[in-house]
């Protein structure tokens, strides 16, 4: 195959350019679709916004709301916790205190336990 045979070949397969105004209206055709898809994307609503799950959100908002209303119950100076559990003391918190005490306890239970 020599040249001119070739050109001949690869002249057939280009495609004729279109006429100007068919290249135009295709080009308004497609700038006015793009233009409706922006205009649909521009709106949105509150649901769009809170897109990932309603449901969390709201649940979020809930323990926030708790959590600022203990604050605000504890600088109030009303109590969270219930009667019925007194505060432990400081020194029972010390490892060493705990420790002392559990053996305390230990030596009272054997000595009962060795009477009986």
């Amino acid at each position: 195959m020599n040249d001119d045979e070739l050109k001949a070949r690869l002249a057939k397969l280009r495609v004729p350019p279109c006429d100007d105004a068919a290249q135009s209206a295709a080009l308004n055709r497609a700038l006015d679709a793009l233009g409706r898809c922006e205009e649909t994307q521009a709106r949105w609503t509150w649901q769009d916004w809170l897109w990932p799950s309603p449901l969390a959100w709201g649940v979020l908002a809930a323990i926030w709301v708790l959590v600022f209303a203990r604050d605000f119950a504890a600088s109030r100076g009303v109590q969270s916790e219930p009667a019925a559990i007194a505060p432990v003391p400081s020194q029972s918190r010390n490892p060493f205190f705990v420790h002392a005490e559990y053996q305390e306890l230990l030596r009272q239970f054997q000595q009962t336990q060795s009477l009986r």
